[in-house]
């Protein structure tokens, strides 16, 4: 995929837009190719150009993400981690009155697969509504849920991968706190 420069140095959501529509335009209008990549380098670089909008509503950002080696279709799956972390500042940004708004990432490799979780802090998680989501036929229109379908299509369909989602808990700097937990399951060796 060509690179393109943007210098929008004082606004970092119109950065952030152009982005989204060179991977959406990517995604849609190009030949699918599974290329070999680093997934810490795909993530870094994804965290790295939607920062400012979490920054910008209180939310920090754990990025634990490993080296890890795959061949897979990377644009498909840049675009699912990004439905699914601007899914996470959604819900998070629907509660002004929650002080502590957190998002980690963590991927490993585990029994042939690698595992790539993201977890949000969002309060009254409702893991069957958030299931629903996946499967179910979205007005497309106004409806900010049609991310977590699409990003379970690409996944399932592309990928061939797995995309659950759970409630949990997770410590950090001691604390435990209540999360939805997203976990996306893909095949090490995908010709396997």
């Amino acid at each position: 995929m060509s690179k393109k420069v943007y210098e929008f140095k004082e606004n970092s959501q119109a950065k952030h837009l152009l982005w989204t529509f060179d991977y959406f335009d990517y995604f849609i209008n190009h030949q699918k190719k599974i290329q070999s990549f680093n997934l810490k380098n795909c993530v870094d670089t994804l965290i790295d150009m939607i920062e400012p909008l979490f920054g910008n509503n209180f939310i920090t950002v754990y990025n634990n993400c490993q080296e890890i080696y795959l061949k897979e279709y990377e644009s498909e799956l840049t675009v699912a981690l990004l439905n699914i972390l601007n899914n996470s500042l959604y819900e998070l940004t629907k509660n002004t009155t929650r002080l502590k708004r957190y998002i980690v990432i963590d991927t490993q490799l585990k029994d042939g697969f690698i595992h790539i979780e993201i977890k949000d802090s969002r309060e009254n998680i409702n893991t069957h509504t958030l299931l629903k989501q996946f499967t179910s036929t979205l007005e497309l229109k106004n409806n900010p849920d049609t991310r977590l379908f699409f990003s379970h299509k690409i996944i399932q369909e592309t990928i061939k991968g797995e995309l659950s989602v759970e409630k949990s808990t997770h410590i950090l700097k001691d604390e435990t706190f209540a999360c939805v937990n997203f976990i996306i399951k893909i095949k090490e060796y995908p010709d396997e």
